[in-house]
């Protein structure tokens, strides 16, 4: 900090310098104006570097010296700053992983037959037009991405007579306007068949992340949508909407 300070008066007195011989070429067309003068701030700007230098190694030597005294306080200060750091992002980071996971694994979809993957998302009243990737649970853990709407591959894929679930993290660029969906709103998903299922939201949720019967399976074609809401994101707010046509794209 004090190097930063030394630096800019440095910088400073550099500016004024270049200044002044400017001035001096202008003045010399002017004998009237005393020598004397620029000859004085002269002295006097020799007078204040001197001073400068020797507070320059005074400060320098302090701040050394006292480094130098409590070295030891300084390194576990630094090592518990350290240590902290640490901690403090471990436990962001599980906070992270686990934003999205229901505190239980849900039983797996079982089928002989299997329908086409769902690709995409939307919901046009939200302005909602997301890609959809595929996710497993690993360790507990709900697997989620940064870009893209995820499709629990443990459940069922359009077309499959069960529950389709899809989930997203609480952003602007993600699913962060799934709070304003309405009841009778059209869900549009989109399979790498070229098929276009269409549901209508008929139940809408918050719940915690212990209701595991949300993302189960079910005896009749059914699209589950959620993502977090609440105090530090604890709990799901999920959209529930039944089957309405199939078409192509």
């Amino acid at each position: 900090m004090l190097n930063s300070i030394f630096k800019a008066l440095e910088t400073a007195v550099n500016h004024f310098w270049q200044w002044f011989f400017v001035q001096e070429k202008k003045f010399s067309r002017y004998p009237e104006l005393p020598e004397k003068f620029f000859a004085w701030l002269e002295q006097s700007t020799d007078r204040f570097w001197q001073k400068f230098y020797v507070l320059e190694e005074y400060f320098y030597s302090k701040t050394l010296s006292w480094l130098t005294d409590h070295h030891k306080i300084l390194a576990i200060v630094l090592i518990w700053l350290g240590l902290n750091s640490l901690i403090i992002q471990g436990l962001y980071s599980n906070y992270q992983r686990k934003i999205l996971s229901f505190q239980v694994t849900p039983i797996t979809q079982e089928s002989a037959y299997r329908a086409a993957l769902p690709l995409k998302l939307v919901i046009s009243g939200l302005a909602i037009d997301l890609p959809i990737i595929e996710a497993n649970i690993i360790d507990g853990i709900w697997q989620t991405s940064d870009w893209a709407v995820t499709h629990l591959a443990a459940s069922a894929r359009p077309g499959e007579n069960s529950n389709i679930v899809l989930y997203g993290h609480n952003r602007q660029e993600l699913l962060s306007s799934l709070h304003q969906t309405q009841m009778g709103s059209e869900i549009t998903v989109e399979t790498e068949a070229n098929v276009k299922y269409i549901y209508l939201v008929e139940r809408i949720e918050i719940v915690n992340s212990n209701a595991i019967e949300y993302v189960l399976p079910t005896e009749e074609e059914r699209l589950t949508v959620y993502t977090c809401t609440g105090f530090f994101n604890s709990q799901r707010l999920v959209v529930i909407a039944r089957l309405n046509k199939v078409s192509s794209i």
